[in-house]
């Protein structure tokens, strides 16, 4: 379930999805609660524009980070239709409303899509 996490051109089945996505789902957590906060700790006067900073930090961050591994996934994977690029675009929208709750379904998905591996 968990194995593969960083081969972006293997296929996945549905169940290895749902692990990509717990995985990636962490990753972005961490990631976003440790940068915001140092960005708190640094600029923050007090601990409600501390709140404030870290809800901003974690909605960018979970974008950069979904929107990043759709990237990879569709490169690793030679996807490079409009219809797969229009898929970014949903990913960043489903990230800056969701954050990585939503924005790492798209991501998820596109693990379980066969490559075009013989059209450059």
């Amino acid at each position: 379930m968990f194995s593969n996490t960083l081969n972006f051109s293997y296929q996945r089945s549905k169940t290895q999805a749902f692990g990509f996505y717990f995985v990636y789902l962490f990753v972005v957590i961490v990631f976003a609660a440790a940068l915001a906060f140092i960005i708190s700790y640094i600029s923050a006067a007090d601990p409600i524009s501390a709140v404030e900073i870290g809800i901003k930090v974690g909605t960018i961050s979970a974008v950069v980070i979904s929107v990043a591994l759709t990237l990879e996934i569709q490169k690793h994977k030679h996807l490079h239709s409009w219809k797969q690029y229009s898929l970014l675009v949903l990913t960043a929208l489903l990230a800056t409303i969701g954050g990585g709750l939503l924005g790492l379904i798209i991501p998820s998905y596109l693990t379980t899509r066969p490559g075009n591996f013989g059209v450059e």
